[in-house]
């Protein structure tokens, strides 16, 4: 019994250790209407950026989401949706950038 128990707590740790890694490695996607324009023209992490839809008024606006955390949004290769991207920022960000290296 105690194999069993130690086997099953093995299979959920590792269930929940690819669930948090796969929720930092995607992020949102928006589907919109129009063609997608991104300000700081795609994944430019040194760069505040606004990726929007043609036909929309939402923007979506890079941001810090910590201290060394950046959330940035870019459009897709097709610019027919935005997606989202948790990055790491080494050293620091800051108003919607990782500071530079």
């Amino acid at each position: 019994m105690e194999k069993k128990s130690v086997l099953i707590l093995g299979v959920i740790l590792v269930v929940v250790i690819v669930a948090l890694a796969i929720s930092q490695l995607t992020g949102m996607s928006v589907k919109g209407h129009g063609e997608c324009s991104d300000s700081d023209n795609g994944r430019d992490y040194t760069v505040k950026g606004t990726a929007k839809f043609s036909e929309r008024d939402t923007v979506y606006t890079d941001y810090c989401k910590t201290k060394a955390k950046l959330v940035e949004y870019y459009c897709t290769i097709e610019k027919t949706r935005i997606w989202s991207e948790k990055v790491s920022c080494y050293n620091g960000c800051v108003d919607g950038i990782c500071l530079p290296v």
